[in-house]
């Protein structure tokens, strides 16, 4: 072969051990990704470290206060009914049978308190009901009680809530899975005929969320494969420029994603996009080997270096693109919230894998291609996109003040637009205005207090005891 000193040689036996190191960690990632487990919990995105030690101080006190709400709203014509009543006590008993459920809130066990003539009494709505105690005659004081009016029964009396609370050590959606259909199971078939029950609450939000993401991951992988390798033939306008870097980039993909599971991370709201985002900077990143690969046979003509030639050209300035494009990433690990620092970490590592990955499979693979015909050259190499590129560097190269001037009108026209940018967190946002989750919160907003609970402490500013005038 008339390979120059100064190239690699690539019928290298180093080249086939790499090729077969690279098969065998993509066969053990490969199996690592398949084991990866899913956690699409919204408490991912909070912060990893109290901002001051009151969160610290309040699970001191009081426990653990990261517990959450599964949510069943009964809507009925009255829920001062003895069949509706009575319905409300069997789903509960059903309910505090429930694994992982650690106490349950409804009008049959929440205490409704009043005091008489005999002293004060706790008991239940239920259980005065199963006393005797008619239950319509409980409608007025209930409703003129802060304790039950618009917490467990809403003002017109057709709302009701059923509150499981789970465990806060019973975490991620998939060992919650269980839990959810069981609550719903316990539900259901004790609802009253001519009522109806809508599910919400944080964990049952959360499945739903996780559903959506996975489904988009899915969704917006085959989208990108599609456009991407209608772009790349619209550039290259061969068969095997398009398979390469979707190939390589496919390699480096399994390989990033089974090291996320043998690190011990989980796919989360962030972490899910990792593989789409290596599929966009990975495809340009590997196309600098096909593009130079072009360049080397429409210049010199196709011989036996012209791969060695346009690898060996490209290897320098790709490596530093998928240097700084690593050190990027990696800057992201200077935030506060763990599940931004798991994103950068792992774009940064799958930057230097991609390239590592083309730098092992592209030599070997373009000194085996047959060259691209005198017309596909022609067209790639002198077609309209090139002719657009080439004025637009010419543009900037004979008027570099009117683009200076541009570039500044546009950081400025960006920079008073961000001050318009607000934050909008609300927790079901992304789903349908029909979905039945969104249907359960509405429902919830509007009637009772919310299914998203808050936590509020009070203390003495001078740590006093509370019980003072």
């Amino acid at each position: 072969p008339r390979t120059p000193p100064d190239q690699p040689s690539l019928h290298n036996p180093c080249a086939a051990v790499l090729v077969l190191l690279l098969a065998l960690a993509t066969a053990v990632c490969a199996w690592q990704a398949l084991r990866l487990e899913f956690d699409f919990s919204f408490r991912t995105l909070f912060l990893d470290h109290g901002e001051d030690d009151l969160a610290g101080e309040f699970d001191r006190r009081f426990g653990d206060h990261a517990g959450s709400f599964l949510v069943a709203a009964i809507q009925t014509t009255d829920v001062f009914q003895t069949d509706v009543l009575r319905a409300i006590a069997s789903m509960t008993d059903a309910i505090e049978q429930i694994p992982h459920i650690e106490r349950v809130f409804s009008l049959a066990s929440v205490p409704f308190i009043r005091g008489d003539a005999d002293g004060l009494s706790f008991e239940p709505l239920t259980a005065l009901v199963d006393d005797g105690t008619p239950a319509a005659s409980l409608r007025a004081p209930v409703l003129d009680s802060p304790l039950y009016a618009r917490r467990l029964v809403s003002t017109d009396s057709t709302t009701t809530a059923v509150l499981a609370l789970v465990d806060p050590k019973h975490r991620t959606i998939a060992e919650r899975a269980p839990t959810i259909a069981a609550f719903k199971a316990a539900v259901e078939p004790l609802v009253p005929p001519g009522s109806h029950v809508l599910f919400t609450g944080y964990p049952i939000t959360e499945a739903e969320y996780g559903r959506l993401v996975l489904q988009g991951m899915v969704t917006s992988q085959v989208v990108g494969i599609m456009l991407m390798a209608l772009a790349l033939y619209y550039c290259f306008r061969t068969l095997p420029a398009i398979i390469l870097p979707l190939v390589v980039v496919g390699l480096a993909t399994v390989l990033q994603v089974g090291f996320m599971g043998a690190h011990g991370q989980r796919l989360t709201f962030t972490n899910a996009s990792v593989p789409l985002m290596m599929l966009v900077l990975g495809v340009a990143e590997v196309s600098f080997f096909v593009s130079r690969f072009y360049e080397e046979i429409a210049e010199h003509g196709f011989h036996d270096d012209t791969a060695a030639t346009a690898v060996g050209s490209t290897l320098w300035p790709g490596f530093i693109a998928a240097v700084t494009t690593s050190i990027g990433f990696f800057a992201l690990g200077a935030g506060h919230i763990g599940l931004t620092r798991d994103f950068g970490f792992n774009m940064s590592v799958a930057s230097i894998v991609t390239f590592l990955v083309a730098a092992i499979v592209m030599p070997g693979a373009l000194a085996r291609l047959q060259p691209p015909s005198q017309q596909v050259l022609d067209v790639v190499m002198g077609g309209p996109l090139i002719g657009i590129l080439n004025r637009a560097a010419d543009l900037v190269v004979a008027r570099p003040k009117s683009i200076l001037a541009f570039g500044l009108a546009t950081i400025v026209l960006g920079a008073w637009g961000g001050t318009f940018i607000t934050r909008d967190q609300y927790a079901t946002r992304e789903l349908a205005a029909d979905h039945p989750i969104q249907s359960a919160q509405h429902v919830i907003d509007a009637q009772l207090t919310g299914a998203f609970q808050t936590h509020v402490g009070v203390r003495a500013r001078d740590g006093s005891s509370l019980a003072t005038p």
